[in-house]
């Protein structure tokens, strides 16, 4: 054998003249090859003016002096190019791109899938920081970016269970100050702290309804804008009028929360009665209220208030005969005369306030 079996370095062979020739050589092609850095991979003429010993990897569909020399790796040495044919798992740094690259035996990729040296996986990354067993990715820095790649950008918390905790804490000399999330549960939540150990619920927003509520503020405090949408469905009794509902259509449905006050307004009519003058004592049973009705006292909650206005083109407003809740439903009781030209399919308006479940 004439020459190494990986890089192809040749032997000094025995009583050999000019044993130096032989020595520069193998010299020659280590200074190539050993600690790779080239200045370029795309390349595919060699430049005009090479200083001595710069290095290149050649690019595809090469000519002039790199011609048939594809993806090989090209040093000026002595005023002439000499080539290595890459083998499989050789490393090379790119100058011109800040990169590492790997040979796999068919093309230069970058290394590990992505620009510079790959860390995936890794149990622990510290920047300019040292992580831990907790704390797996540590960044001590005066900001961080995260940055769209052309289009948007999703910053991800995922947790495995709904009792779990997905959120973003904010600390003070690594305690707690505030924090929102999905804490404990699947609701969102606004919470504070004044000293890392007691928490107080500032705002919850319900994760099934997105009624929105706020624990910690009472009376007028809360009037000031908590207002949001909610949805009506059919739900248990419907008699009378009302037999045969199989949807609700809405036209509306808000409320505002004032404190511990609910004030709801609707405008919704039924599918699949048969139109009819509106009978009074007809009972009709709607799930979807926003929050939870104060029915602690036992039996059905009454609402502080509540109307139910006339449909369109009806002549009086038709007051209600029944108003009664319990949990997130709300079941009505009509009260309705020939004269009031009321009927079960036209659209029933309804303004009422309640209190909720402390």
């Amino acid at each position: 054998m004439d020459t190494t079996p990986n890089l192809g370095l040749p032997y000094i062979a025995a009583a050999q003249a000019q044993k130096h020739v032989t020595h520069n050589e193998a010299l020659r092609a280590l200074d190539i090859v050993v600690q790779l850095s080239v200045a370029d991979r795309d390349r595919t003429v060699p430049p005009d003016a090479p200083t001595e010993g710069v290095r290149y990897i050649v690019g595809a569909g090469a000519a002039d002096a790199w011609v048939g020399r594809d993806h090989n790796v090209a040093a000026y040495q002595d005023g002439a190019w000499a080539f290595f044919d890459p083998q499989r798992g050789w490393l090379a740094w790119v100058e011109d791109e800040g990169r590492a690259v790997v040979w796999d035996g068919a093309q230069w990729s970058d290394f590990g899938g992505g620009s510079g040296i790959s860390v995936n996986p890794t149990p622990l990354v510290g920047i300019n920081a040292t992580a831990d067993s907790v704390n797996r990715l540590s960044v001590n820095a005066p900001a961080s970016l995260f940055n769209h790649e052309g289009q948007g950008h999703q910053l991800k918390l995922n947790k495995a269970t709904a009792g779990d905790t997905a959120s973003v804490l904010y600390q003070t000399g690594f305690s707690g100050r505030a924090e929102f999330g999905l804490t404990g549960d699947d609701d969102f939540h606004v919470k504070v702290s004044p000293d890392g150990s007691t928490w107080h619920e500032a705002l919850i927003i319900n994760g099934n309804t997105g009624a929105v509520s706020f624990p910690n503020t009472s009376g007028s405090a809360a009037s000031a804008s908590i207002a949001a949408t909610f949805a009506l469905t059919l739900a248990g009794t419907a008699t009378g009028s009302y037999v045969g509902a199989t949807a609700v259509e809405v036209g509306y449905a808000a409320y505002t929360r004032m404190g511990e006050l609910c004030s709801c307004r609707c405008a919704f009519r039924l599918s699949g009665v048969t139109d009819s003058e509106l009978a009074a004592g007809s009972i009709l049973e709607l799930a979807g209220l926003p929050f939870p009705v104060d029915d602690t006292a036992g039996g059905a909650a009454q609402a502080i208030s509540g109307i139910a206005a006339r449909a369109v083109g009806g002549v009086d407003n038709t007051q209600l005969g029944g108003f009664a809740m319990s949990e997130n439903r709300l079941q009505i009781v009509a009260f309705a005369a020939p004269s009031n030209n009321a009927r079960n399919s036209d659209w029933h308006y309804l303004n009422f306030t309640y209190a909720l479940r402390p």
